[in-house]
């Protein structure tokens, strides 16, 4: 067992400098100055060096893998150990391929490529999240939810549902005009945080009459 742990944490690390290496391996069609940051319209508005672009970031997320790996806790199970074993490495992946995709396809822009990204990630975590044991590092940690299974794995089955159906509402975000991007997402980003608390509430208030 403990081999096979070993494996899946290389094979994530790997997964993880996947961009590191791409930005290597295309070193010198890289521009010396690149976009890190968009604003809310998909417009650059922070830039770093070719360097920091290509290392900082995938050497950050991969110490923060090794810290959480570190920190882990058996008693959560398989599916908590999934997730905290694969949620880097992807966010590691939508950095990366949002960093270099308009700098080769500048047709895809980031306020297009963000929403299709993030869909897709919100998407993947809905179908983890029913499946979660009670824990306090990871799923949705309220007063409610801690304190009775019944409340956690009742909020997280709701949050999975409401988290797969946003992440597709998501994807379709991505063909709207870059100046409605905000109207549709910002709402729809809301409502996928503070539903589940509203849920939480009301179905501990249901319980205790």
């Amino acid at each position: 067992m403990k081999k096979n742990n070993l494996l899946r944490q290389i094979f994530a690390a790997i997964i993880l400098l996947l961009p590191l290496a791409a930005g290597l391996l295309l070193w010198e069609r890289l521009p010396e100055r690149m976009a890190i940051h968009w604003n809310i319209y998909g417009e650059p508005d922070g830039w770093a060096g070719r360097a920091v672009a290509v290392l900082l970031l995938p050497l950050v997320l991969l110490l923060l893998q090794g810290l959480s790996q570190l920190l882990s806790r058996r008693e959560e199970g398989r599916t908590a150990a999934a997730l905290r074993l694969w949620i880097i490495p992807v966010l590691s992946l939508v950095c990366g391929a949002v960093t270099y995709c308009p700098v080769f396809f500048p047709e895809m822009k980031p306020d297009g490529l963000m929403p299709l990204l993030l869909g897709l990630l919100f998407a993947i975590l809905g179908n983890f999240l029913p499946k979660l044991p009670r824990s306090r590092t990871l799923g949705i940690k309220i007063k409610w939810t801690l304190e009775s299974d019944e409340n956690w794995y009742a909020t997280h089955r709701f949050t999975g549902w409401l988290w797969s159906a946003g992440g597709m509402l998501m994807i379709f975000c991505a063909l709207l005009p870059k100046k409605l991007l905000p109207a549709a997402l910002l709402p729809l980003v809301l409502a996928m945080i503070l539903l589940p608390v509203l849920y939480s509430w009301r179905y501990s208030r249901r319980k205790a009459q």
